[in-house]
């Protein structure tokens, strides 16, 4: 019985999208290797089916372009906006007062279809300020990574170089 062997390497490993690409043409290969075989009234038996993928071509990066870099720093730039916009709200909740008189704090919630909630309980007003101040602090997190997230990558580190005046 004859081997039928599917070699994948660096050279045609960029007609591959994916690892299931990979899997796929292997599938293929061996179904046409055996059809091909009882065609020809030979017997086929599929003894070892294994596949082996280097990731190695995968985890290369392009170098960033100057538009890539450009992008990024108009995404931080909306992000730095977005973070400042939450922080400033969030410090205005803290600097919220409730006091137990009842008298000094009121909160109205207005649905859709105009119908208006009006409560000046300070236990309810305060549980609410506690919310929403939990609310930023993890909105502002998420806004936190994103920042990071858009300048991490596996090249080499991006250092600001002083341009030489002409």
């Amino acid at each position: 019985m004859d081997t039928k062997t599917l070699v994948i390497d660096k050279n045609n490993i960029n007609n591959f999208k994916s690892v299931n690409d990979v899997k796929n043409a292997v599938i293929n290969t061996a179904e046409n290797a055996a059809k091909a075989a009882e065609n020809n009234g030979e017997q086929t038996k599929v003894v070892k089916f294994e596949t082996s993928v280097s990731t190695e071509k995968a985890n290369e990066q392009k170098p960033l372009t100057l538009q890539d870099y450009k992008e990024k720093a108009i995404n931080a730039f909306h992000l730095q906006a977005k973070h400042n916009e939450l922080t400033a709200k969030r410090q205005e909740l803290k600097e919220f007062e409730i006091t137990s008189d009842r008298q000094n704090a009121t909160i109205s919630v207005t649905d859709r279809n105009g119908k208006t909630f009006t409560s000046n309980s300070p236990k309810s007003i305060k549980k609410l300020i506690e919310f929403w101040t939990e609310e930023f602090t993890n909105a502002i997190e998420e806004v936190e990574n994103e920042i990071k997230n858009i300048f991490a990558t596996k090249q080499a580190a991006m250092q600001p170089q002083m341009s030489k005046a002409v």
